[in-house]
């Protein structure tokens, strides 16, 4: 919040705070920033990935998708399976295509999808990719390579190595 205090002080940015996130989980946090919103369009990342601009720019706004990724990396574990370039399911261990932690939906009808299936008391312990795995039976989610890996930085292990293979 500092951050964005002090380098985006005109930008219209609202900063919302799941305060007991330690006892629910990340659609917990998705559903209250979805509710304190009214865009049609909005792009849902993990909080711990390390995004450049140019990569954020590769994020196509005109559909609702998932973003994929072919090469692994060691702390991004969600497989996806899709079907003619749509999402089909997503998991833990699933082995090849890999979710980059990325979802853009694209519409008001996407979004509000999604928020229904947060408002679930089911989804209040759930991981986002669950919610978006049970969404996409409803909303057609297409899947697109990023063309670059994303890289989550969780602790001082995960930050040492992407600095070392950016300066390599």
């Amino acid at each position: 919040m500092n951050f964005i205090e002090v380098k985006c002080p005109t930008a219209p940015i609202r900063v919302v705070e799941n305060q007991i996130y330690k006892v629910t989980n990340c659609c917990e946090s998705t559903r209250i920033a979805l509710n304190n919103i009214s865009n049609v369009c909005v792009v849902i990342c993990n909080g711990e990935l390390m995004l450049s601009p140019e990569q954020l720019k590769k994020v196509d706004l005109s559909q609702s998708c998932v973003l994929s990724q072919l090469q692994p990396v060691d702390n991004i574990d969600v497989g996806i399976i899709q079907n003619d370039g749509y999402l089909e399911t997503m998991n833990v261990g699933l082995k090849g295509e890999l979710w980059s932690e990325i979802v853009c939906l694209s519409d008001r009808r996407a979004i509000a999808c999604l928020k229904s299936y947060l408002s679930m008391t089911e989804f209040k312990n759930k991981f986002l990719f669950e919610a978006i795995q049970t969404m996409c039976k409803r909303q057609p989610l297409k899947v697109i390579d990023m063309g670059f890996s994303a890289s989550k930085i969780n602790n001082a292990k995960s930050l040492q190595r992407v600095t070392n293979e950016n300066l390599g």
